[in-house]
């Protein structure tokens, strides 16, 4: 699945959440936030409504500066291959204590959902996000605040995935 969203990214230009999230960019770069419930007047080029908050519009300049889109397709594809690799192991040294079988299981399981090639194809932030929440959760458990809360950070471009593990740092 990861193989065939790649393929369709770069052959098709199926990345279409990458493109969307690129000429938003441009417009933030512009001094416009593409939004028309809050930007008066409306942004120009067609693009009524962005899904992401204005906080999230300076980080995206770790993707598509100074290479546009380009930098930003191959940046997205290696930090997502990157982030299932680190989840992987995070399962790993987590379930190895109930044995190799289990802690393989574990750690494969992340890479087995078919949702990731979707993610991947479209262009979607959603697989880094939650390589960076596990990233957070080791940093944590090294006593390692500060750079645990560089991950939780850019973690929050897309809050409506990062937001919700924000309960789990809640308890002890």
């Amino acid at each position: 699945y990861l193989a065939y969203g790649i393929q369709h990214a770069w052959l098709r230009d199926g990345d279409i959440d990458t493109v969307a999230r690129h000429a938003e960019y441009v417009l933030f770069r512009q001094g416009v936030y593409p939004n028309s419930h809050i930007e008066e007047p409306p942004p120009p080029g067609g693009r009524q409504f962005s899904v992401y908050p204005p906080y999230a519009f300076p980080m995206l300049a770790l993707f598509f500066e100074p290479g546009g889109l380009i930098q930003a397709r191959i940046l997205i594809q290696q930090l997502s291959i990157a982030s299932l690799v680190v989840m992987g192991g995070f399962a790993w040294q987590t379930l190895i204590p109930h044995g190799p079988t289990v802690a393989m299981l574990g750690a494969v399981a992340g890479a087995a959902m078919a949702g990731n090639g979707t993610a991947v194809m479209v262009g979607q932030f959603s697989i880094i996000c939650m390589g960076l929440i596990v990233l957070q959760i080791v940093c944590i458990q090294r006593q390692r605040p500060v750079a645990a809360g560089i991950c939780w950070a850019l973690a929050m471009i897309k809050p409506q995935i990062a937001l919700p593990f924000g309960i789990l740092f809640l308890f002890p």
